[in-house]
């Protein structure tokens, strides 16, 4: 029981361990220094916060490592559900990490153009900010990319939470629900469509819920799990 326990607190912590490395990888340093339009802003924004903009590709790199002992963590604690789930929601997530880890290659060429590395002294400034706009496209179409895979894998895990009966089922349709709208904001974005807000922004809460109960309902995690065997003496031992 104790191991399952663990594993169940291990996981919890793991999962809640993505959202400030992804809030200052993903959301917080690229709005921050990110101007729309204004490429020659944001290179000036890039120069003056070097530091803070590599720390940011160096976060969003840890989301996608921290990614992969998450997705193996789950694996074993919601395995017992379904095996055929469980490794559809390994197989889901992986694309996303390498989708995801590949797309930094953008910033770090944004990085190199701005930094007035030799190869850049052909270019006039308007070709610059040019090159530089075209890059931070590039990386937020990946985003959206990895995003699909992003969602995919939410309904696999929310059908293994769903069926494991050791944590509350409305946990894991909250995640089936998360699974659509990552989907549907990828759809929205190739199919240049504006709706004004993202959607997964009113449907992430599973993704939320999952790793709190996780973390402090471990001993009900562990007292409902298959894999806990109870040990009962014979009489007169």
């Amino acid at each position: 029981m104790d191991s399952i326990k663990n594993l169940s607190r291990i996981t919890g912590i793991t999962y809640l361990l993505m959202i400030p490395f992804g809030i200052l990888g993903i959301l917080y340093v690229p709005n921050a220094i990110l101007v729309p339009g204004d490429m020659a802003t944001t290179i000036t924004n890039i120069l003056a916060n070097t530091s803070l903009f590599h720390l940011s590709i160096f976060s969003s790199l840890v989301v996608q490592l921290i990614q992969i002992v998450l997705v193996l963590l789950l694996f074993k604690l919601l395995r017992p559900a379904s095996k055929v789930a469980a490794i559809l929601m390994v197989a889901f997530i992986l694309p996303a990490v390498s989708i995801a880890m590949l797309n930094e290659v953008s910033l770090l060429a944004i990085s190199s153009l701005v930094s007035g590395a030799a190869y850049t002294a052909s270019f006039t400034a308007e070709q610059l900010q040019g090159l530089v706009g075209l890059l931070f496209d590039t990386h937020q179409a990946g985003v959206f990319i990895a995003q699909i895979f992003w969602g995919i894998w939410l309904f696999p895990m929310g059908y293994l939470v769903y069926r494991s009966g050791y944590i509350p089922r409305i946990i894991g349709i909250l995640l089936m629900i998360g699974c659509f709208g990552y989907l549907a904001d990828s759809l929205f974005y190739v199919l240049n469509i504006d709706i004004g807000f993202t959607v997964s922004e009113y449907t992430f809460l599973g993704e939320v819920l999952l790793p709190l109960w996780l973390l402090f309902r471990a001993n009900d995690v562990a007292s409902k799990h298959p894999d806990t065997r109870t040990t009962t003496l014979p009489q007169g031992a």
